[in-house]
C-alpha cells in the first residue's frame, strides 16, 4: 500500500513538472532573449564582467581555478559569459536590494500554453552606472528601443513605444503603442531594393 502511494505521488509529481517546466522555461528564455539584446546598450555586459572580475579575484586565494570555473573571465574577442538568470530577471537579492536588469509585463496566457514575445505588452529595464544615458540623451533611448523592437521581432518606428523613464531609480519602462496581432505564420515582405547606380 506505501508503495503504491509513493508511485502514485511520484507520477502526480512526474506529470505536475512536465506541464509546468516547458511554461516557466518559456519565460527564461524571453527574459534571455530581451537581455542578449539590450545589454551592452544597458552598461549591463560590461558591469557583470567588472563584477565577475571582482569576485574572480576574492576567490583565487581558494583556487585559481575554481575561480575561473565560478566566474569565467572575458575572451580575447570580447565574449563574457552570461550571468544566471536571476541576475538577468528584475527582482531582490539575498539582502533585500533591487537587483537584476529585465522586467516583463506578460500578458495573460491560458495555462498551460507558453509565452512568446507577441505577449510581452510592456516591460521595464534597469540601466548602470555604465550606460550613456545622460550623455546619449534621446539617442540612447532611440537605441534601446530598436533593440527592445529586435528582441520582440517588431519593426521599429518612432511610434512603436511609449517610453517613460525614472532618472531617480534608473529604470525606463517601455509600453507597446498598439496591441499587437498573434502572428498566423511567417510575415515576410519584399524589402526596397538600392537603387542602381545610372551609368
Amino acid at each position: 500500500m506505501r508503495t503504491a502511494l509513493l508511485l502514485a505521488a511520484a507520477v502526480a509529481y512526474a506529470a505536475t513538472f512536465a506541464l509546468v517546466w516547458p511554461r516557466h522555461r518559456s519565460r527564461v528564455r524571453l527574459v534571455r532573449r530581451v537581455y542578449r539584446h539590450v545589454d551592452e546598450v544597458l552598461g549591463a555586459r560590461k558591469y557583470e564582467a567588472d563584477r565577475a572580475a571582482t569576485l574572480r579575484r576574492r576567490w583565487s586565494w581558494i583556487s585559481r581555478d575554481l575561480a575561473n570555473a565560478l566566474y569565467p573571465p572575458t575572451q580575447h574577442a570580447g565574449a563574457v559569459a552570461l550571468p544566471r538568470y536571476h541576475r538577468m530577471r528584475r527582482g531582490r537579492d539575498l539582502l533585500g536590494r533591487p537587483s537584476g536588469y529585465v522586467d516583463l509585463a506578460l500578458s495573460p496566457v491560458p495555462w498551460p500554453r507558453r509565452f512568446r514575445p507577441w505577449h510581452v505588452p510592456a516591460l521595464t529595464l534597469r540601466w548602470t552606472s555604465e550606460a550613456g544615458v545622460a550623455v546619449g540623451g534621446h539617442q540612447w533611448f532611440t537605441r534601446l528601443e530598436k533593440q527592445v523592437a529586435q528582441a520582440l521581432g517588431l519593426e521599429w518606428s518612432d511610434e512603436l513605444f511609449e517610453t517613460k523613464a525614472a532618472f531617480s531609480h534608473d529604470r525606463v519602462r517601455l509600453v507597446l503603442a498598439r496591441p499587437r496581432p498573434v502572428p498566423d505564420g511567417l510575415p515576410f515582405r519584399p524589402q526596397p531594393k538600392e537603387p542602381a547606380d545610372a551609368g
